[in-house]
């Protein structure tokens, strides 16, 4: 094996693989062997009611719980061998995290330096660059008390970046916070996600998740019921999909030869002459034939997208579907 082979292998590696990860809590089984994997880069939506074992998964995931079964690993780090060696690859915010207010925000920092054994020379550098990446820089030397409740959430984030960990996982970050904190810290994850920090977000606000994640994993009763990429979830059942079609010039005469050519390739929704607009349900893998068609037969095609529907539905679709039909 040639050493660029081996070079692309562990470039390739998951960030984090969960294998079968199950905990029992006497007759309760709280997680039912969750597998999955992350890339760098990454941001995982993790979404479920309340309830559906996702603290449990996120609290063995980040060593804080041994699971009954199963393991996971972290950065090529195995749980059950090395569990320590896990807290030093993960920044973890739990949905309740607590603050000293009396203390400012380069003084809570360098709280954290020390218990991560972070070398005194290093402590002003780490605490100027955590700042500057969740942009708190400007506060660095107010006390945390004056803070607003999303600077404290930011502040937390920088908490958890201190050892410069390649996962984060957030559970409820954007809990209680009002619309520009929230605009501000899906700005934040977009950037570390850019910087090759991989993410798992915990939420409940699901129509906010679109807006950052890139993959979602729907947890109910401990069970996975789906996983894959935000573009493979909000198009739920596979097979079919609704794409919105728009041309150029598109006359009144020329609907109805329209309407034959796409009926052999799916169902006509909705037929706006004055916008020469067409939404249609076919089969997403003859979406390509169905283009060359139109092409064909002369029509000008502006556009050709495929409609995603809100995350909400297609959570209700996932969860209503069951792991069985995933």
């Amino acid at each position: 094996m040639s050493k660029y082979f081996f070079l692309a292998r562990v470039l390739a590696m998951p960030i984090l693989e969960s294998k079968f990860l199950r905990k029992e809590f006497e007759d309760l089984v709280a997680v039912r062997d969750v597998s999955l994997s992350l890339e760098k880069g990454n941001v995982l939506a993790l979404v479920g009611p309340n309830g559906a074992g996702k603290s449990t998964w996120l609290k063995m995931i980040t060593g804080l719980l041994r699971p009954t079964s199963g393991t996971a690993v972290i950065d090529g780090i195995d749980l059950i061998d090395d569990p320590r060696g896990i807290h030093r690859k993960i920044g973890f915010l739990p949905d309740f995290f607590g603050l000293y207010d009396e203390l400012t925000v380069s003084q809570y920092l360098e709280y954290f330096c020390l218990t991560y054994k972070i070398p005194k020379s290093s402590h002003t550098e780490v605490i100027q660059s955590c700042l500057k990446r969740v942009n708190l820089i400007s506060k660095i030397n107010s006390p945390i008390e004056h803070l607003s409740r999303g600077m404290k959430q930011r502040l937390g984030i920088a908490r958890s970046l201190v050892q410069d960990p390649p996962l984060l996982i957030l559970d409820e970050p954007t809990s209680g916070l009002d619309p520009d904190a929230r605009h501000d810290l899906h700005q934040l994850f977009l950037q570390l996600s850019a910087m090759g920090k991989t993410l798992i977000v915990s939420s409940h606000v699901l129509t906010e998740l679109q807006e950052y994640c890139s993959h979602v994993a729907v947890i109910q009763t401990g069970k996975l019921l789906s996983f894959g990429t935000i573009e493979k979830f909000l198009n739920q059942g596979g097979k079919t999909a609704s794409f919105d079609v728009r041309f150029l010039g598109l006359v009144d005469a020329q609907i109805q030869e329209l309407q034959k050519i796409v009926a052999d390739y799916g169902t006509v929704t909705l037929v706006k002459s004055e916008h020469a607009e067409l939404e249609l349900t076919l089969n997403s893998e003859s979406q390509y034939l169905l283009l060359k068609d139109l092409l064909a037969h002369g029509f000008r095609v502006h556009s050709f997208a495929l409609k995603q529907g809100s995350i909400s539905e297609a959570y209700v679709k996932a969860t209503r579907r069951g792991p069985d039909d995933v």
